[in-house]
């Protein structure tokens, strides 16, 4: 009777140590493949990051080149007008009070009083 007992407890116990094995192997396998699709995925976004960097250093320079020409260009448009605005003749408008009726005029399209 003992011999029975102790080749059932070893069945049990054999069976046992294979069961934990499984669970074992298929929790390594389930969390495993997750994480190796998790893990390509972060990959990429690191290459696509390091690719964006790249062109973004290239295209910094290029927008630098292109914000001093826009504003050598700016400063010689501003330059060019000022000169030109400051040559022109005082503009002549009416004093005061006939301003504000000719302005009434051109607003209403009625006749001073």
């Amino acid at each position: 009777m003992m011999k029975l007992i102790a080749g059932l407890g070893i069945a049990l116990l054999l069976s046992v140590s294979v069961n934990l094995f499984q669970l074992v192997s298929y929790v390594k396998h389930s969390t495993a493949e997750p994480l190796k699709q998790q893990l390509a995925v972060y990959e990429q976004t690191a290459a696509v990051n390091i690719a964006v960097a790249k062109q973004r250093a290239v295209d910094d320079i290029a927008l630098q080149k292109a914000v001093a020409a826009a504003t050598r260009v700016e400063i010689q448009t501003v330059t060019k007008y000022r000169d030109r605005a400051a040559a022109l003749p005082a503009p002549v408008c009416a004093p005061g009070a006939d301003r504000v009726a000719t302005w009434n005029i051109f607003a209403t399209g009625a006749p001073p009083q």
